[in-house]
């Protein structure tokens, strides 16, 4: 079958700091090989399916997430598999499998525990489709919040009550920084009516009151 567009080149890639995000995709339609089909070949080794593979790595990644194209489409039969491992062992659990129209197909992202990733497009070299196919990014990631759900309740409880009460002591001492749109509005913000409230003489039939 044609060539399809694959993961840029590099293998393993270093320890993502930040989120980092790659395109994994097919060719938008994929075809059979026409040529194949042309030059006369047995069409019992052609019946069988081709398999696309591809992979990507992030050594140090907490978690992998996906997002799906809203054009994602297959032919009937054809699926695209992505398998899932977390240093060089299978995610257990975590093997999906897409095809079909987009209906078939996650409408949110989706969060997997793994620092790597195998996807198999295995489609009919002889059926002869417009289906857009597949495409996905795919987002590295590493977050210290992986770690801390793996915390115990009451841990991760004090760990928020600590942020908190240093987060509001900080405040005491300096104010955060005045944003721009702060700025911009700033006649409205020094307003007495948003200063002091409403006048405790204005009748509750006042339509300032509504």
């Amino acid at each position: 079958a044609g060539a399809l567009p694959s993961l840029e080149e590099g293998g393993a890639r270093p320890s993502p700091e930040l989120a980092q995000q790659t395109t994994l995709q097919s060719a938008h339609p994929y075809k059979p090989d026409v040529e194949q089909v042309r030059r006369g070949k047995e069409r019992r080794s052609l019946a069988q399916a081709t398999i696309h593979a591809e992979e990507g790595s992030w050594p140090g990644a907490t978690q992998l997430q996906l997002r799906f194209d809203a054009q994602c489409c297959t032919h009937e039969g054809d699926w695209l598999t992505l398998t899932f491992f977390k240093e060089g062992q299978p995610v257990e659990g975590r093997t999906l499998r897409f095809g079909g129209p987009w209906s078939n197909w996650p409408k949110q992202p989706i969060t997997v525990p793994a620092d790597s990733f195998r996807a198999e497009f295995a489609f009919s070299p002889l059926t002869a489709t417009t289906a857009w196919g597949y495409g996905v990014a795919v987002t590295a990631s590493k977050r210290d919040k992986a770690n801390l759900l793996a915390m115990p309740v009451l841990a991760q409880l004090r760990l928020s009550l600590a942020y908190l009460g240093t987060k509001c002591a900080s405040l005491l001492v300096a104010a955060e920084p005045v944003v721009e749109e702060e700025k911009e509005n700033r006649h409205w913000l020094k307003s007495p009516l948003f200063a002091r409230g409403l006048p405790l003489q204005l009748p509750p039939t006042h339509s300032l009151m509504h």
